[in-house]
Parts: structure tokens; C-alpha cells; sequence
């Protein structure tokens, strides 16, 4: 499952993160990839992350949070200012594409 994030609304985010445990409930073995891009990636900086603890037991978990390195660019931040639990890809749009390519669920974020 591919969870596409670019929302700074906390509450889209913290969203995400129990809608992961939903899904495992009924469908435990599910590999998860959260994709933050745009506004959300204040979800994994950092300086702004309300969600450092929740972020880093998913990742610990086997959850993926991908950081689009457009984003990065964008907002002129470096790996060192995102969560260690983050990892990262060139382009949203294009991890997008490429997941789909491969079969994954897509799943929008937000309300």
C-alpha cells in the first residue's frame, strides 16, 4: 500500500498513521509506504514532527516513509533535517508511478 501524503493539516497526518493500524488489523501482512511530499513533509522534519515517536515505531515496524527529494529541494532542506526514520526518493510523482508499476495500492491522505 502506498500512502500518498503532501498535506500539512496534522490531523491528515495523524490520520495516516492510524489508518496504517487499520489496515494491519485486517490485512497484517501489508508492506506500507507513506510518501511525503509538499506541505507534509513538516510530518518528518525534525524541528516540526508532532509525530516522532509514532513515526519511528511504524518505521521500526517495517512501515517506509519516503521524503520526496523534490520536496526537499523545494523548502531548501538536507537529509540531516528529516527524522532518522526517513528514507528517500528523487520524486514523488515518479515513485508514484513506479509503485503502481509494480502493483501497489495507491491510497490518498486527507480528509
Amino acid at each position: 500500500m502506498l500512502i500518498d501524503l503532501n498535506s500539512a493539516d496534522t490531523t491528515d497526518q495523524a490520520a495516516v498513521l492510524r489508518q496504517i493500524r487499520n489496515l494491519w488489523r485486517e490485512l497484517p501482512d501489508t508492506k506500507v509506504e507513506v510518501l511525503i511530499h509538499g506541505q507534509a513533509i513538516s510530518a518528518i522534519r525534525k524541528e516540526t514532527s508532532p509525530f516522532a515517536v509514532q513515526i519511528e515505531k511504524l518505521q521500526k515496524e517495517g512501515v517506509t516513509f519516503a521524503v520526496c527529494r523534490n520536496t526537499m529541494k523545494r523548502y531548501k532542506l538536507a537529509e540531516a533535517d528529516m527524522l532518522p526514520s526517513a528514507s528517500f526518493v528523487p520524486s514523488a510523482i515518479a515513485e508514484t508511478v513506479l509503485k503502481q508499476e509494480e502493483g501497489w495500492s495507491y491510497q490518498k491522505a486527507g480528509h
